[in-house]
């Protein structure tokens, strides 16, 4: 109970997610194209302001070993969030994180790619993504920025960066196989600049000892 009160948003979505993944069987398999039609979401659903799916498409995943990898690395970075930061900022740092990136992607990243690569940008418009990895993208930064040592604080920020920024530039082949999964690797790394960035605007405006800028 000590561990619950101290860490109730770790439990909550790390059960709700479980919870999920047992009722849709995404837990053991891959998500069907009727659960992805119905609860996924795109750059396409926000120009239609299918809004609710920015909620839906948290708790669900592309399923099987993904589905456990991705619980994985929501229940440890927001720990880690939580414990650096407390609820309250964790809570508000994953939803953030999670809107922020999609209204980027859909209003900045779609237009760019649609002006420079028309059909990339098409195919990138309209895939739909499921899945918590922005949002906890987002308290991983802010975790990694919380460490006090400077010099490990910066050798780790921009090792994440890099490893993010790479997966972008090293998979762009799958705009055209797998345009979802491209759609997610650029998610991660808007995900981890944008609350990097706000994290350190943040921590400037108010003066603490803790977070710094890497």
């Amino acid at each position: 109970m000590k561990l619950l009160r101290r860490f109730p948003f770790v439990f909550f979505m790390g059960i709700t997610l479980l919870l999920v993944g047992v009722m849709s069987a995404t837990a053991w398999g891959r998500i069907d194209s009727t659960t992805m039609r119905l609860f996924g979401l795109s750059p396409d659903h926000v120009y239609a302001f299918n809004l609710y799916r920015l909620v839906t498409s948290v708790f669900f995943t592309h399923g099987g070993i993904i589905f456990w990898r991705s619980w994985a690395m929501l229940c440890l970075c927001l720990f880690w969030c939580e414990y650096e930061a407390g609820t309250r900022t964790t809570i508000v740092v994953f939803w953030l994180a999670h809107v922020g990136t999609i209204m980027l992607l859909a209003w900045v990243v779609v237009p760019a790619l649609l002006f420079t690569r028309p059909e990339s940008g098409d195919l990138i418009r309209v895939a739909s993504d499921v899945g918590p990895s922005a949002g906890y993208i987002g308290c991983l930064a802010v975790g990694t920025l919380s460490i006090h040592n400077r010099a490990r604080r910066m050798l780790l920020w921009w090792a994440l960066g890099a490893i993010l920024l790479g997966m972008v530039l090293l998979r762009t082949e799958l705009i055209h196989t797998n345009p979802a999964f491209w759609l997610a690797d650029v998610s991660h790394l808007i995900a981890f600049l944008l609350t990097s960035a706000g994290a350190i605007t943040y921590t400037r405006s108010r003066r603490p000892n803790g977070m710094s800028s890497p």
